[in-house]
């Protein structure tokens, strides 16, 4: 499988929200996140049709590329920099200095131990994962009564039962990472082709480094679709198909085409997000809108010195309002497929969940609470991929962090 991008501005793009796929991406993306959310739910029902595979979204921190640089076959570590016109990549250790001069001392270490240890693992093209501790992240704590190892590589706290072979596992290793990403031939990195769909099998084995991928794994059966929930899904999946056919593609992309609509639309979701809401009613969520974006674009009048600067100002406002009167009934329907998208998201989300794997908590004072993994991909039999993030937990934390 290798992997379409969907936004291409960058090598490592990002990969949006589900939901948002119909923002970005007009008729397609509504159509792509579909075909998405359907793959997780054949996924999660056994045995039915083709599946789609999930992988799970970790917080570590921060990104770490390694392996063989593909214009002098050098191995190399860096972080997202090796991507850039002049590219970073440690390939000795003074690199380190003459790259990250000036850098965080902290991040300069974790490379530091990147470099020597991800050395080891033999790897023969390019891997990209999410850095989840070094020796000194690692503490023992009580939570609940229960002895756990736990590492903050970001927002979340990871915790793995201090008994277990995990546990002993991590306790050994001098640096933690979980692969997710490959990048595989092509002249310089830059030409090498992404893929979710990695394999690791092949790494060298060492006690220094606890690697894994970050493929969704359900080894006790427990994440299965009930048929009440499959029902569910499947009733929310037809709703979301009639709200796209009533639209149309002629009238969804002239929604979603319109600049101004589309930059503020999303801004006032985040808005939403940061304040722990969901999108209400479509036609309250409409109106609600209408008043943030006049709000916003009005916000620093006072201080515009011209009267034809404040007329402009003015003028943009009331082109708006024109545009949404005039599309009034297009606009309810785009936000009521929305609502229907990110509804089918949840229902996948709530259901991926119930797995078993290492503990999540949010520190809080000096305790922590139960919180859930930061989310997962979902990825297409044709290397789609997309988000699936409860935004009213992870996202919200992420932004009020």
């Amino acid at each position: 499988m290798r992997a379409r991008e969907l936004l291409t501005e960058a090598k490592n793009p990002h990969i949006a929200h589900l939901e948002d796929l119909v923002f970005d991406s007009g008729y397609a993306g509504a159509i792509e996140s579909l075909k998405l959310a359907t793959g997780v739910r054949n996924m999660l029902a056994k045995g039915r049709g083709k599946r789609g595979k999930v992988t799970v979204k970790f917080d570590g921190a921060p990104a770490i590329f390694a392996g063989i640089d593909p214009a002098d076959g050098r191995f190399f570590v860096g972080g997202k920099a090796a991507f850039s016109k002049n590219p970073k990549m440690i390939k000795k250790p003074s690199d380190l200095k003459k790259f990250y001069e000036g850098a965080p001392e902290d991040f300069v270490n974790k490379m530091a131990i990147a470099y020597t240890e991800l050395k080891k693992l033999g790897i023969k093209d390019v891997l990209q994962g999410d850095l989840m501790f070094v020796k000194d992240m690692l503490e023992q704590r009580t939570i609940n009564n229960e002895n756990y190892i736990v590492f903050t590589p970001n927002t979340i706290t990871y915790a793995v039962e201090a008994d277990s072979d995990l546990a002993k596992e991590i306790q050994r290793a001098k640096f933690g990472i979980v692969f997710h990403t490959a990048y595989i031939g092509g002249e310089t990195l830059n030409d090498a082709e992404k893929t979710f769909d990695i394999d690791i099998s092949g790494l060298n084995k060492t006690s220094d480094v606890w690697y894994d991928d970050a493929e969704y794994k359900d080894l006790t059966g427990i994440a299965s679709l009930t048929l009440e929930e499959d029902e569910h899904l499947r009733q929310e999946i037809i709703a979301a198909k009639a709200r796209l056919t009533e639209l149309g593609k002629a009238e969804l992309e002239k929604i979603v085409n319109n600049s101004e609509f589309k930059k503020t639309i999303q801004i006032f979701i985040n808005a939403n997000v940061r304040a722990g809401q969901h999108i209400k009613d479509s036609a309250e969520f409409t109106k609600e809108f209408l008043q943030f974006h006049k709000e916003r674009t009005l916000q620093d009048v006072g201080d515009l010195k011209s009267d034809l600067a404040k007329q402009k100002r003015h003028q943009k406002v009331e082109d708006k309002k024109s545009f949404i009167e005039h599309n009034q009934n297009s606009v309810y329907k785009l936000i009521d497929l929305y609502n229907h998208l990110n509804e089918i998201k949840l229902i996948l989300i709530n259901k991926l969940n119930t797995i078993d794997g290492m503990k999540t908590f949010i520190r809080s004072g000096n305790g922590f609470e139960v919180t859930n993994p930061e989310g997962f991909v979902a990825l297409g039999h044709s290397g789609d991929a997309t988000k699936l993030v409860n935004r009213m937990e992870f996202s919200q934390q992420n932004f009020n962090k």
